[in-house]
């Protein structure tokens, strides 16, 4: 079952060579390698209206960094967006009636409500409900890990954004995560949309 949980404006012009250096790549990421990583997570893909001065925009009271209402991220972007950006939605997917139901407790009903046929998807992120990254923002901690193993076996099924294509591969990177970072459990799996590029 898939819920919508919010929107945001996320911006797309910040250099990743400079907000990802080769030592937080290596200690945070399973590829590498991905030139920009997007996640539900906005210290590891910031929000525009963070980076503002002005912060949140008028009327977002949606779930953690998010806003429930689509307008409400789409109308103040001409007068605090410096540069590239995706306008997104994200929704989370649940396995049981019980866990939709404390979703709707969590998170107010969106505007709109379902996600549209049109938005494109950019991949599966793992994260808690707080949306904290599992994939891109639980560092790795070599001295009981194997690092080399986890990229081994979870590099190659993150797409260019290192995000995941396929539901049954975050599914089971969830389970992972629930086990790896217990401290951040339960993580759920998420959708990444892209609503409209703004330039």
């Amino acid at each position: 079952m898939e819920r919508l949980v919010g929107f945001d404006a996320r911006e797309m012009w910040v250099d990743p060579t400079a907000s990802w250096s080769e030592k937080r790549r290596a200690d945070y990421l399973f590829r590498p390698d991905v030139q920009k990583p997007l996640s539900t997570d906005t210290v590891v893909w910031p929000s525009v209206f963070d980076l503002n001065e002005n912060g949140r925009p008028p009327g977002c009271f949606g779930h953690q960094d998010l806003c429930d209402k689509l307008t409400d991220v789409q109308a103040p972007l001409a007068s605090v967006q410096p540069g590239r950006c995706y306008v997104i939605a994200i929704t989370v997917f649940t396995g049981s009636t019980s866990e939709l139901q404390e979703w709707d407790e969590l998170a107010p009903t969106t505007t709109p409500a379902a996600r549209d046929s049109s938005w494109t998807f950019l991949g599966f992120d793992v994260s808690d409900q707080w949306l904290l990254s599992g994939l891109s923002n639980c560092g790795f901690l070599p001295e009981v890990e194997d690092v080399s193993g986890l990229r081994a076996q979870w590099g190659p099924q993150l797409n260019q954004y290192h995000l995941f294509d396929s539901f049954d591969a975050a599914t089971a990177f969830k389970d992972l995560s629930n086990v790896r970072v217990q401290e951040h459990a339960p993580f759920f799996v998420f959708g990444l949309w892209l609503v409209q590029e703004n330039v």
